[in-house]
Parts: C-alpha cells; structure tokens; sequence
C-alpha cells in the first residue's frame, strides 16, 4: 500500500507537519508497517498565486501536475489541514487551485484522512467542515 501524507502548511514548526510525522510513524511502526509512506512538503510546491490571466499566459506550472500525480499514484491519502483565520492555509490553497485546473475531483477517488490541529478554540473544526464564514463569536 502507498500512502501519501502532507501537512497542508507551509510553515516548518507547524502543529499540523508535526502531527502528519507522529501519524505516519504510527503507521509505520504498528498498524501498517509494509506501506510505502510518501510525505510531501508544500513548500516545494511553490507556485505564483492562482489567477486565471497567468493560467492563459503561461499554462499550469510544473508542481501543479507533479502534486496531482502523486495523489494519482497513491493507494490512500493522510492530509493535516492548518487553519489561518478559520479557514485553510494561502499555502495549500494555492496549490489545490492550480491542481483544480487541472482536475476538480482533485482527491482523484482515493480514501482520505483529513486531520487538524488548532490551538483556537474550534481546534481545526472550521477547516474541517469545510466552512467559508467565520463562526459567530459570543459579544465579549
């Protein structure tokens, strides 16, 4: 079995990459001790922020493709999605823009772990349930 595994974080001291090495070495020493761990890291997936106007000028950069394949060639994909703001990192965000043009079934079908950490008080749920408004606050 391949898995593929990413922090959806570019930020290096991440509470999310360090819970993507603690999962992936659980699985490594326990529970699925033959698979083939892939972890990736978004900062080597760089690219210039998503606009339509540079998708016709220059096309879809390279680590748009490479991500998507890699996800393509896994057998089960471990995501840890950060949370700025209550929603996903500019980061991952960037990257799944591009890969959408690629494709929009970016997950490509595959089984998926989604994961978050957050010290805020909803601890990563926002980003979870894939919410696009902030929670309502409680007048302080």
């Amino acid at each position: 079995m391949k898995i593929l595994a990413f922090a959806a974080t570019n930020s290096h001291t991440s509470i999310n990459r360090a819970l993507i090495d603690h999962v992936t070495a659980r699985l490594r020493s326990v529970i699925l001790p033959d698979a083939a761990i892939e972890i990736l890291d978004l900062n080597n997936y760089e690219m210039p922020i998503y606009s339509i106007d540079r998708e016709h000028e220059g096309g879809i950069p390279a680590p748009a493709p490479d991500f998507f394949d890699r996800i393509g060639t896994a057998d089960a994909v471990l995501v840890s999605f950060a949370e700025h703001n209550g929603f996903v990192t500019a980061a991952w965000k960037n990257i799944f823009d591009w890969m959408s043009r690629i494709e929009m079934k970016l997950w490509q079908g595959k089984p998926l772990v989604m994961l978050a950490a957050s010290p805020g008080s909803h601890a990563g749920a926002n980003v979870l349930a894939g919410r696009t408004t902030y929670p309502k606050r409680k007048p302080t």
